[in-house]
This record gives structure tokens, sequence and C-alpha cells, in this order.
């Protein structure tokens, strides 16, 4: 089965797909570290909410709607839109709120699971098929039969950092490209790997080329909240 058409009414697949320009094996990762980061969160926002302490999660709230929203989990990302700015207010004006995004929440997370623990088992038997033909392979060879074995197709190469320089010389990038750079780091729009390689020599000449390989690298990794803190020194 595609991994695309395994969408339910907390994730599509196929919205988080695109998002990372159809790389598989990276939207596994993502979806991996999603569930190790905000596995426990929606324990912490009810403590939190019955201590009467949200303001002091709203950092989290605010990373789990980027993070929410890179993966394709709409209904979480929308919920914790709306809970963060109210995170301030008394409990009572967030309690629906809360309850809500934590049963969202909840629900993602066992979709994720189940995602998960569907392309470990289909890995599994994948891999039990190709020793097979390795095996066969090699008693082939042994037999003087050569055998070619080229790339995987599909497979997907590395992440490249198209257009970074090694010596900028060109126009140094101003506060509005910084500023629009950290904005879309911030919500973790993809739309900042645009920005990186559009404008690389001149926020290479602002940022020194080592600080903007930081920033790319962690980007192309699709992880923003390194990417922005790898930033932040320039804002």
């Amino acid at each position: 089965m595609l991994l695309s058409s395994r969408d339910t009414a907390s994730l599509c697949v196929s919205d988080g797909l695109d998002r990372v320009m159809g790389d598989r094996a990276l939207y596994l990762q993502l979806l991996h570290r999603f569930r190790d980061d905000y596995c426990g969160l929606g324990l912490q926002l009810r403590l939190a909410l019955a201590g009467n302490s949200l303001a002091t999660l709203r950092p989290r709230v605010h990373m789990l709607r980027g993070a929410a929203g890179m993966i394709g989990a709409r209904a979480v990302c929308q919920l914790a839109a709306a809970l963060e700015p109210a995170c301030h207010l008394p409990a009572a004006a967030c309690t629906e709120t809360v309850l809500l995004l934590d049963e969202a929440l909840c629900a993602l997370l066992a979709s994720i699971e189940t995602l998960l623990d569907t392309e470990a088992l289909t890995a599994s038997a994948g891999a039990g098929a190709g020793a097979e033909v390795e095996a066969a392979a090699g008693a082939e060879a042994r037999a003087g039969v050569r055998v070619g074995v080229g790339a995987k197709d599909g497979a997907a190469p590395a992440p490249t950092l198209a257009g970074m320089p090694n010596d900028p010389t060109g126009p140094v990038a101003n506060d509005a490209v910084l500023a629009r750079l950290a904005s879309l780091l911030d919500i973790g729009d993809g739309a900042a790997l645009d920005v990186l390689e559009q404008s690389a020599s001149s926020l290479a000449a602002r940022l020194g080329v080592e600080r903007y390989q930081r920033v790319a690298a962690a980007a192309h990794q699709f992880d923003f909240e390194a990417a922005l803190a790898a930033l932040a020194p320039h804002l």
C-alpha cells in the first residue's frame, strides 16, 4: 500500500509528504520525532490547566503547532493555533480547547503509531526478500556469473544545499529577508527552503558562511527549530 494512501481523520499523510517533497524516509523520521517529542504533552496540558499554569507551556504549544502542520496533522495544528494566544487567560477560558487538543493529540499519536508499526512490518518483509535476492546473487557470483547491482529505483538523493556559497561577495541580506526567513522557520513553513536557496549569497554575506551552512543544513532536514535557533543571534 502506498504511504500516501494511509490518510486518517487525524493525519493527512499525503499533505505531509507534499511538505517534504515526497521524501518518504524523511517523512517517517518526522513522524518518529513527533511521537517522541509530544507523547506526553496532553497530560502536561491537563496538569497545567488544573494548576492554572498553562502560560508556562505556551512555547511547547507553539512548537506543536509548527510540527503538526509539517506532518499534515491539521486538526492538532488548528487547535494548537487556537490555544497558543489563550494560554495566558484564566483556566476556565481555555478548558474546552485544552480538552479538544488533548483528544485530537491522542488520536494523532495513535494514528502515527499504527502507521509506523505497519511501515516497520513492511520494511522487515522487504529486508527478508532482499536477503534472499542477495544470497542468490552471491551464489551466481561464486559460480562465475557477474551480477550488476544498480541504485535502488526511486531512491531519493540526500538533500543538497543548492547554491551554498564558499566565498560570498554579493549583496548582504537586509532585515526584511532575515525577518521573512525567521517567520517561515517559526511556523514550520517549507517556503523557508526557497528563501535559503534564492538568497544564498546575500544570507551568507550577512550571517557568515559557517552560520549560513548551519541554518541551511538544519532546514534541509526539516528541523526548523534548530535552524531558527542558529539564526537567532542575527535577528
